[in-house]
């Protein structure tokens, strides 16, 4: 009788406690928590080139994405629970803030909003990232304002011309294309290799820095807002307004980007510049109506839309803190449209947002399989062709077998009959006839002959 009684009490506490072990549990799952807001770096903006990196628990979970060069603006997607502590750093320098609301940034789809202040170190202090540095250089892991020297070790990540790498650690490539060599000399002028008059590709040599970088861009809401904070034009507002509205309708479109870097170099002076060509490519997977797609150009890819040079279709230019636009009323299912420009320096990331939309996606009809109504055997089945075109419906199945030729069930056999004795019987009864009207007519004959005697 204890022994149930105990029974009894540990299911009853097994069936209290369960809920909150579940509920604790459940607490405890990660999922991805959201933030975004406003980054300053030394009292100015962020730059795109920052880079901003997310800690959880004391461990590297995620880097940010710095969206707007002009105002630093953020985001970032963390894994972790509502519990865990998290903190930033941008270019490796821990921010100034400390206290984050974790719930609001956890509660799908809501987001928390946090502006970030980082202060630059000064020279000799332990450094991470160059971008993190006063002097621009991080070199063997102090913050230096010189270029590191061969035997140093720099980040790369930001300051400095000297773009991170040594030279003799990035690839050339000898660019000997003629058609590629002048788009890349129509970026540049014979002022900007120390020349005079007209430049031409026999004055040059040109080589491709690196390797091609690519980079899918998908428009979302979040890509929308940060170009709206971009947007300083009542013609770029309206832009990005279309742009959100296709997005809302599920009208985006994504675009191939592609970044590559050249160094041009002249024969004559032996002086040298670099021109980054972008490129943005689509194709229409089914046939599209009043297509748009802007870029949104930082400031640290051009200052202004003097120094961008746009190859081949050029876009509608909607403000000159670089946002612009291209337009086609229609694209064909299978068409594809490659627009690009140059800048006249060294990039080494895709830095500009690309958001594309079209008004209307029309979708193809689906494939038909047969005309309606057409009929066919297929095996012992005779089958029509459905109103639509798409299928075969079976009509009737052959117990005899379809004819193919007729298009319809062969019709059974008809029993036949064994007309043999018949006809014998009958060929008989004509032979007895016969016979009979033979022995009658000699009958007659000599009956007749008789009564004249």
């Amino acid at each position: 009788m204890k022994g149930k009684v105990l029974v009894s009490s540990l299911f009853v506490f097994v069936v209290l406690l369960a809920p909150n072990i579940v509920m604790a549990q459940a607490q405890e799952a990660p999922g991805l928590c959201y933030w975004r807001g406003y980054a300053t770096v030394s009292g100015s903006a962020a730059a795109t080139t920052d880079t901003l990196h997310a800690y959880v628990n004391g461990s590297l979970s995620a880097t940010g994405y710095v969206r707007s060069s002009t105002t630093g603006f953020y985001e970032a997607f963390v894994n972790m629970t509502q519990q865990d502590n998290i903190s930033f750093k941008i270019c490796g320098v821990s921010v100034n803030e400390t206290t984050f609301n974790n719930s609001a940034a956890c509660d799908n789809p809501a987001y928390e909003t946090i502006n970030l202040t980082m202060t630059k170190l000064a020279n000799g202090a332990a450094c991470t990232l160059a971008c993190g540095c006063t002097g621009g250089y991080c070199c063997s892991g102090l913050c230096s304002s010189s270029a590191c020297s061969s035997g140093d070790s720099d980040d790369g990540s930001g300051g400095g011309s000297s773009g991170g790498a040594a030279d003799d650690d990035v690839t050339e490539t000898p660019i000997t294309d003629t058609v590629t060599v002048n788009e890349i000399l129509s970026g540049i002028s014979a002022i900007d290799l120390g020349m005079t008059g007209e430049l031409s590709s026999d004055d040059v040599d040109v080589v491709a820095v690196g390797d091609e970088a690519t980079a899918t861009a998908t428009v979302t809401v979040s890509v929308v807002d940060s170009a709206d904070e971009a947007a300083t034009t009542p013609e770029a507002d309206a832009a990005v307004e279309e742009i959100r509205e296709g997005v809302q309708a599920g009208r985006q479109i994504g675009v191939s980007v592609s970044l590559n870097v050249y160094k041009v170099t002249s024969k004559e002076t032996g002086q040298s510049v670099y021109v980054s060509k972008i490129k943005l490519s689509f194709t229409a997977a089914n046939e599209m109506k009043d297509v748009v797609l802007v870029e949104v150009i930082p400031k640290s890819v051009a200052a202004d839309i003097d120094d961008v040079v746009f190859l081949g279709e050029s876009p509608i230019i909607l403000q000159s803190d670089p946002i612009v636009k291209w337009e086609f009323p229609s694209v064909a299912k299978g068409q594809t449209k490659d627009l690009s420009y140059s800048v006249k320096q060294q990039l080494t990331s895709i830095e500009s947002t690309t958001l594309a939309v079209a008004g209307q996606i029309i979708s193809s009809p689906p494939q038909t399989t047969c005309t309606a109504g057409e009929r066919r055997c297929s095996g012992n089945e005779l089958q029509q062709c459905s109103n639509d075109g798409l299928s075969w419906n079976t009509v009737q199945t052959c117990e005899h077998g379809c004819d193919s030729a007729a298009l319809t069930c062969r019709v059974p056999p008809t029993a036949t009959t064994d007309n043999t004795m018949m006809i014998i019987s009958i060929f008989i009864i004509i032979v007895i006839a016969l016979l009979a009207s033979v022995v009658y007519m000699k009958s007659m004959k000599k009956q007749s002959v008789i009564n004249r005697i």
